[in-house]
């Protein structure tokens, strides 16, 4: 029996490896349940908001054909897992982060030009982003409810570890933290 060559070997290793990496990928491509829902300001901001973001910042998210080749696949997995930590419409908490959304919306930065190229309708005109950003920039004015606050306290102080007394610059640390702590929870309520 002949011997393969050095080179055909990589070959064939390099090809499992590309086709296990996109297995992966493919199995990654999911939609987990939709748990919370902004209280859009518009059913055109909400619109605006699918077209433009959910892709990458929803449980919502479409997965073109194209997402299932090596490289896409891989490359759309990675991106849709980053956008959902960064902000998920469908874990969704009153207030939450959409003032730096609409930042960044106003910058430019989103959606991202590479995504654009794949996804044109995704594009949207100045009037539309001005009108996606003006809504966003409402939710960020809708206050936390109470018992939602109430439980984030709670939840902050119950889990925190506090050092001892006797540690004395660090117990001061740790009380100082827990304080700026507080006070981004209360901020970020807008109470």
């Amino acid at each position: 029996m002949a011997q393969m060559s050095s080179p055909v070997k990589w070959l064939i290793a390099l090809g499992i490896g590309v086709l296990l990496l996109t297995v992966v990928a493919l199995l990654m491509e999911t939609n987990p349940p939709v748990t919370g829902e902004p209280a859009w300001d518009s059913p055109q901001t909400h619109v605006l908001a699918q077209r433009a973001c959910f892709d990458c910042h929803s449980n919502e998210t479409v997965w073109p054909w194209y997402d299932r080749l090596p490289g896409s696949s891989w490359l759309a997995v990675v991106d849709t897992i980053r956008g959902r930590r960064r902000l998920n419409f469908s874990k969704w908490q009153s207030g939450w982060r959409s003032r730096d959304v609409a930042e960044v919306i106003q910058r430019g930065s989103m959606p991202p030009s590479i995504y654009t190229l794949m996804h044109p309708n995704a594009i949207l005109t100045d009037q539309e982003k001005q009108q996606l950003i003006t809504g966003l920039q409402k939710l960020a004015k809708i206050r936390m409810p109470v018992q939602q606050i109430v439980t984030l306290t709670d939840k902050v102080i119950r889990n925190w570890t506090i050092l001892s007394p006797t540690s004395g610059k660090s117990f001061f640390l740790n009380q100082f933290a827990l304080g700026i702590t507080m006070v981004r929870i209360w901020k970020m309520a807008q109470l």
